[in-house]
């Protein structure tokens, strides 16, 4: 009876330990896609939408020779 208990119990450590590293190795991807776009934090709103503009970068001006 009570290797079925702690047979239980180390199935839900080990399901438990996997959900948690899906959940965090999620969040890291998600965190870095975020990362990749950058803003200037200017937004533009709608009534409902929140839209970041992505940063464009322009090249430098030269001066005439």
């Amino acid at each position: 009876m009570h290797e079925f208990i702690i047979a239980n119990l180390l199935f839900h450590v080990a399901a438990g330990t996997t959900l948690m590293l899906l959940a965090a190795g999620s969040a890291a991807l998600e965190l870095n896609r975020r990362r990749s776009i950058p803003t200037y934090g200017a937004t533009v709103h709608d009534t409902h939408t929140v839209i970041e503009l992505p940063v464009v970068p322009r090249a430098p001006k030269l001066a005439p020779r």
